[in-house]
């Protein structure tokens, strides 16, 4: 496989060599759009079985997993005061209408 060398016009996380970045961009002139579905259905994989392509991918996993994994940190952190804060104004009603009802 050739120098890897510009970003894939279909993953700008994936560098790949000048001559399949070319074939890539054509194709999405040609089309007037990025060809998302060759890119994921066809060229990506048949590029797996190099090396330096299969290290990327599992770069771009790991990156994914571990970003993905801040924001559900983030999630907890906001979702878990709202659910506290709701809890406490369901707490608050509950007892109002309780009181309502026996009176």
């Amino acid at each position: 496989m050739a120098h890897i060398a510009k970003m894939h016009p279909c993953a700008n996380w994936f560098r790949v060599p000048a001559d399949l970045y070319r074939q890539a961009l054509e194709r999405n002139i040609a089309r007037g759009e990025p060809d998302h579905a060759h890119f994921w259905g066809t060229e990506l994989p048949s590029l797996l079985r190099h090396p330096q392509i299969r290290t990327q991918v599992e770069a771009r996993i790991a990156e994914l997993t571990e970003r993905s994994a801040a924001l559900a940190e983030q999630v907890q952190c906001q979702a878990g005061s709202l659910l506290e804060e709701q809890g406490m104004l369901d707490l608050e009603r509950d007892r109002l209408a309780e009181l309502l009802e026996d009176r």
